[in-house]
């Protein structure tokens, strides 16, 4: 929080997610600032945060991230875990990695593995986790605050073929989840195709009474 004061960023805690501000000033050079470059912080929305901290990880955790990369929740929870546990941080784009990568090494985390696997075939022997976060591909319709032109693109989007896909996604890391264990489901996107239909879907497969 100093560091933030002597930079000029204006920081306001936020009253729901320790360790986290609110920038009261806009810094398009952030990037560039010291205890960005060595680890000290990270910049993301402040929605973002919101999946990683509903998981409520705990250090020691075996965590599973489906769709990790760029890597900021998956970053949020590593700390979170005090750099002990193990989240396995999975994407099958080898080229979002190498972003992830970079936040892995920025920080200093030793917790994490990458893999490359397509997260609705993820591999059962593996084993089972403590959490996952399943924070799938999307229309990204929810981020139309930021940039209005996605709805163009939503008009053409074919909500359901990502709803099979996320469905699908979404049944392996239940599959992955031991008895006892927690998940997250997330979208950026307000389509009911895309969220209260999957979780829906995913119920009924897998029955209520299993599944709360």
């Amino acid at each position: 929080e100093q560091w933030l004061e002597r930079l000029g960023l204006k920081p306001q805690p936020l009253t729901w997610c320790e360790g986290a501000f609110r920038l009261g000033n806009e810094q398009e050079d952030i990037g560039t600032k010291l205890p960005y470059l060595v680890g000290l912080m990270h910049t993301q929305e402040e929605v973002s945060l919101i999946p990683s901290w509903v998981l409520g990880v705990q250090p020691g955790d075996r965590v599973l991230d489906t769709c990790a990369a760029p890597g900021g929740k998956t970053a949020h929870m590593a700390v979170q875990m005090e750099n002990r546990g193990t989240i396995i941080a999975n994407d099958r784009s080898f080229g979002r990695l190498r972003a992830l990568r970079n936040v892995i090494d920025r920080f200093g985390l030793l917790n994490i593995s990458m893999m490359t696997y397509d997260a609705a075939n993820f591999p059962r022997a593996i084993g089972r986790f403590d959490r996952a976060l399943v924070d799938v591909p999307c229309s990204c319709e929810g981020t139309t605050r930021k940039n209005p032109r996605v709805l163009e693109k939503c008009k053409r989007f074919d909500y359901v073929s990502m709803g099979r896909l996320q469905q699908a996604i979404l049944r392996r890391a239940l599959e992955q989840v031991r008895p006892g264990g927690s998940l997250v489901y997330s979208t950026c996107s307000y389509a009911p195709e895309e969220n209260e239909m999957v979780v829906q879907a995913a119920l009924d497969e897998f029955g209520w009474e299993r599944v709360s």
